[in-house]
């Protein structure tokens, strides 16, 4: 379901360092719960992911050249 899917996402992105992705899933998780999964902007949700992938990948670039 909803609110599982976006509780191991949060967990994940976490480990990662994506605060901003972990918090789009915990509002969404919690919006999920509560009986308002309709209600989470799962596109918001991956656009974040993808920001935050971009950051990641141009981050670990920066340290391989170093």
């Amino acid at each position: 379901n909803l609110e599982s899917r976006l509780h191991f996402l949060k967990g994940s992105a976490l480990n990662l360092g994506f605060a901003a992705f972990s918090e789009k899933c915990q509002a969404g998780e919690t919006a999920a719960a509560n009986g308002a999964g309709d209600a989470v902007d799962v596109t918001d949700i991956l656009a974040s992911y993808d920001a935050s992938k971009i950051a990641f990948l141009a981050e670990i670039e920066t340290l391989s050249v170093a």
